[in-house]
């Protein structure tokens, strides 16, 4: 008799884990637990400047590739710049290959690992970053230090510079 009812209390434990079981794999595809839409490819990067103008490029200058997993997007580049040429303005990253999602104070953002022949405003350390605005496609390329952000001008860019990095945000 005992054996009865611990055999009955298996049955009853497995006939509730099915049901939790059933109960979750319903969930998991209501929501897409599998996986949301991938997508991958190249653009390519431009520096430019807010009121007009761009840089002109080493051979190859201008490399760029893409992931977008869901509603987020990721954009790497390496650009490499032979002048800041005719840049007028605030520098930026020009022609990512998606535009940041159009919500108030939702800014896509951008790092670099590459700095070369890049100098600094007055006081600021080397520490440069960058910030997409909701419903853009640029991403505009700033300096922090000690009580200071500033933006970057043509005068910041050198000869042969060279800038590798990635922005990311979401659609």
């Amino acid at each position: 008799m005992k054996r009865l009812l611990v055999l009955t209390q298996v049955v009853a434990a497995l006939a509730i884990l099915v049901l939790m079981l059933a109960s979750m794999s319903a969930h998991a595809q209501q929501v897409n637990i599998a996986g949301p839409g991938y997508t991958q490819g190249s653009w390519t990067p431009h520096l430019t400047g807010t009121t007009s103008g761009e840089a002109t490029y080493n051979a190859n200058g201008q490399i760029g590739t893409y992931e977008v997993i869901g509603r987020q997007w990721t954009a790497r580049f390496d650009l490499e710049i032979a002048t800041a040429g005719t840049i007028s303005g605030i520098v930026q990253i020009s022609g990512l290959p998606w535009t940041q999602a159009n919500a108030a104070n939702d800014y896509g953002s951008c790092i670099f690992s590459n700095l070369a022949a890049i100098t600094f405003p007055t006081s600021t350390t080397a520490i440069l970053g960058g910030f997409v605005s909701p419903n853009a496609s640029v991403a505009r390329i700033t300096a922090s230090g000690s009580n200071l952000n500033s933006t970057l001008t043509s005068t910041n860019i050198g000869n042969n510079a060279e800038l590798i990095g990635v922005c990311f945000g979401h659609v």
